[in-house]
């Protein structure tokens, strides 16, 4: 994925006569006070013709930003912290484990917030890919 600057405004996409993909402009944003002149900022991903439908955008946007192998990270990580929660509620329902219960509670508050951010931002990618595929296949 390429982060570009443009002085006019992108278009969506853009297909160069005799090329097999089109490239998707998307994330465009004004740039303020650029040295250099650019009025844009914005994100590019190329798609093949034969994957130009709305999983094949989606998909190129993803993991462009996540790669698979990072996507199942940021996802067994979430999954991890969310099953030691439930670890931490039973062990909340132990009274033989107060320490144990209150250091495993000081690590995973430490440790979820960032996990949960991350998690959450990786969605956030996702939804804005769906919703830049809908708008350039006009769905």
């Amino acid at each position: 994925m390429n982060k570009n600057y443009s002085v006019e405004l992108p278009t969506p996409f853009v297909q160069d006569i005799g090329s097999p993909s089109r490239t998707i402009n998307f994330c465009v944003e004004p740039v303020y006070g650029s040295e250099e002149g650019y009025n844009y900022s914005y994100y590019s991903v190329s798609v093949p013709m034969t994957h130009w439908n709305y999983s094949g955008i989606v998909n190129a946007i993803v993991t462009a930003e996540y790669p698979a192998e990072m996507m199942q990270a940021i996802m067994n990580n979430y999954h991890q912290e969310t099953d030691l929660a439930k670890l931490i509620d039973l062990l909340r329902t132990t009274q033989n484990f107060n320490k144990l219960r209150s250091a495993m509670n000081d690590w995973l508050s430490s440790r979820d917030q960032d996990i949960v951010k991350e998690y959450e931002t990786m969605q956030e990618w996702r939804k804005m890919a769906k919703d830049t595929a809908r708008e350039i296949l006009k769905l």
